[in-house]
């Protein structure tokens, strides 16, 4: 339970700095230089964070062992495809309400916001199980987008077995139909 725990966190602090490295990352992409960022993580130990590859929409890409030395993350052999995020209109009827008003009974973060929905494509063509983790949803304003479980609508998998695939469907809370930018381990999607 200890080194499940231990992966958990170690996870959790991988997706911290993949944060900070698409903020880092999409302020440096407007200046048009390549720019090396220094943060710390949570044991003040100095980490650099280099700018990503990124990717279009629909793009798939398969994490190497370089990437999960960057990560912390065991992803190499995960290959991955971020679909066009969307925001659905139906959301409530396609999660079995009857109504708007009733589906804000059951997801009140959801009132006066709109549901986005990003499908995401996962194939392990590795022979061992590979963890996989959530996506990370930021703004054209830089803030990361408030993640959110829709019975009936959202799709997650925990990991998958060698070989096997998967699709995904994470669900976020949006202000607006604003574009977004999606990162999976040290990837980003727009």
């Amino acid at each position: 339970m200890k080194k499940k725990n231990d992966k958990v966190i170690a996870i959790a602090i991988g997706i911290c700095l993949l944060v900070l490295l698409l903020i880092a990352s999409i302020a440096t992409s407007s200046s048009g230089k390549k720019v090396k960022t220094t943060t710390e993580n949570n044991n003040n130990v100095p980490q650099t964070l280099v700018k990503n590859v990124k990717l279009s929409y629909d793009d798939s890409y398969i994490f190497t062992k370089a990437d999960d030395k960057k990560t912390e993350l065991d992803l190499a052999g995960l290959k991955v495809t971020v679909k066009q995020p969307y925001i659905s209109l139906a959301a409530y009827s396609d999660a079995g309400y009857d109504s708007y008003d009733e589906f804000i009974d059951y997801y009140p973060e959801f009132k006066g916001k709109k549901v986005l929905l990003v499908p995401i494509k996962l194939k392990n063509t590795t022979a061992h199980y590979i963890d996989t983790p959530r996506c990370i949803v930021v703004d054209d304003n830089n803030s990361p987008l408030e993640y959110s479980y829709i019975d009936g609508i959202s799709k997650e998998i925990d990991g998958l077995e060698a070989g096997e695939e998967a699709k995904t469907v994470d669900v976020y809370v949006a202000t607006s139909f604003d574009p977004v930018f999606v990162t999976f381990g040290n990837k980003l999607w727009k």
